[in-house]
């Protein structure tokens, strides 16, 4: 623990957690549900909606037409 934390600690502001955390269950939470295909296509509209906002780096549009035009190669 770093002060910062001992002094939340000291303070009352924080407590001790009481396990140790297991990431590796932590993170496997959800992965054995059922993905919907409706649900899946909501999010990669949602995805694609939020990507048109997205301004790019310093606010500069990037080019992507050369990914799309690779993908079109692969497929065909």
């Amino acid at each position: 623990m770093d002060a910062e934390e001992l002094s939340l600690i000291a303070s009352g502001q924080m407590t001790l957690p009481k396990q140790e955390l297991d990431q590796k269950r932590f993170w496997a939470i959800g992965g054995g549900m059922k993905r919907s295909p409706k649900l899946a296509s909501v999010i990669q509209r949602e995805i694609a909606a939020d990507r048109e906002d997205y301004g790019g780096v310093l606010g500069h549009e990037r080019d992507h037409s050369h990914l799309r035009a690779r993908s079109k190669r692969k497929r065909g």
